[in-house]
């Protein structure tokens, strides 16, 4: 179980109407490593992405580059209904192409909707429409439970909606799940053609720490942002959603990132939180210590931890993540029984050269089998 699991559990999944009746504001802020939420209000009402959309059109593209059905260098081929969609825009012409790294900047930066229907016919058979079918398919995937997409790009349609929390785990799903593309979200500019097309993220460059990731408006949705900032080793992401000005919105999600960056900073700068977190921060063959905050059932005695840890490492480390190649200490102080793991410090080699597919967080629920207990 991931992190953004956390965020999950406290949505309770309902059936739900998708008419949004006027802009909503809402705001979500998570600690990335731990998945603890630090902030949220109006999490769950139903509001308009707007261009957070192009986050599950770029999520869907990483997935085709890792599974080799694109490349970054490949042409794509723009179709009139592609050009005809409405600024902000390339300006593609029909029968033109675009490779697929620019047009991954271009999303990223300019938030291109012709663009982002170039990607979704590519990748959709032909097809806005099937491609925007498989985004909610991938979106409930991940568990998305409120979010419905009907276009690539974010462009206005009453039934595409979402709410904070699920943008929220969209961001996590790309840190997570696409860490060797992520740092694409941190590009302050990008050049096509001779014109140079600047981050809408304002965020880049003026808060420190702050790499991605996205952007959005449509006037039914208002102004909207999600956000990261990593400081000191350790990752937060934020999503403000029906901001009345871009301005507002920016301080907003400012604000909301320093006062988060307070709380977490007490927990210590060089503690890692998760797997995936060493993975992001790290280089190769490191000792680290890894804070984990996966639950016990049931609760154990440290000497039976201590036992399972050394014994089987491979058991308590996430599919894809580098191989744990020795486990060297377990410290729970004074507490006879180890009832979550929230608390315990593991120490282990881990080899960070070798590619691994997915970098899930933290360690996977302990296997009572191997208890003795």
């Amino acid at each position: 179980m991931r992190v953004r699991a956390f965020i999950l559990s406290f949505c309770v999944v309902t059936c739900i109407s998708t008419q949004v009746t006027a802009r909503k504001y809402a705001s979500i802020v998570v600690d990335a490593d731990t998945g603890k939420i630090h902030h949220q209000a109006n999490p769950d009402v139903l509001t308009y992405p707007a261009s957070l959309t192009k986050m599950m059109t770029l999520y869907l593209t990483f997935k085709a580059l890792r599974l080799g059905k694109l490349n970054l260098h490949q042409k794509l081929k723009v179709s009139k209904h592609a050009s005809r969609q409405s600024p902000s825009k390339l300006w593609l012409e029909p029968g033109s192409t675009i490779t697929v790294q620019h047009a991954i900047y271009a999303l990223v930066t300019k938030s291109a909707n012709d663009v982002a229907v170039v990607l979704a016919e590519a990748l959709g058979g032909g097809s806005e429409s099937r491609f925007a079918q498989q985004m909610t398919v991938e979106a409930k995937r991940l568990g998305m439970s409120k979010t419905v997409f009907k276009n690539a790009s974010g462009l206005p349609n009453s039934r595409q909606v979402t709410t904070a929390r699920d943008m929220a785990t969209l961001s996590l799903a790309l840190y997570e799940d696409y860490p060797e593309y992520f740092s694409y979200f941190k590009k302050q500019s990008f050049t096509y053609k001779g014109t140079q097309h600047r981050n809408h993220n304002k965020l880049l460059g003026k808060l420190d720490g702050v790499d991605g990731i996205k952007t959005g408006y449509i006037n039914a949705s208002g102004f909207n942002l999600a956000a990261s900032i990593v400081r000191d080793n350790r990752r937060i992401m934020a999503v403000v959603m029906g901001g009345r000005t871009s301005q507002s919105r920016d301080k907003h999600m400012m604000d909301l990132l320093e006062r988060t960056y307070k709380k977490v900073k007490q927990l210590g700068a060089n503690t890692f939180m998760s797997m995936n977190h060493l993975i992001h921060n790290l280089g190769s063959n490191h000792k680290a210590k890894v804070h984990t905050h996966r639950p016990v059932r049931p609760p154990i005695p440290p000497s039976k931890a201590q036992t399972l840890l050394a014994n089987s490492p491979a058991d308590l480390v996430p599919f894809g993540s580098p191989p744990v190649s020795k486990v060297h200490s377990l410290r729970k102080p004074s507490e006879p029984k180890v009832e979550s793991m929230e608390d315990l410090i593991v120490t282990v080699d881990v080899d960070l050269d070798q590619t691994f597919p997915r970098a899930d967080h933290g360690l996977r629920p302990v296997n009572e089998s191997l208890l003795d207990i």
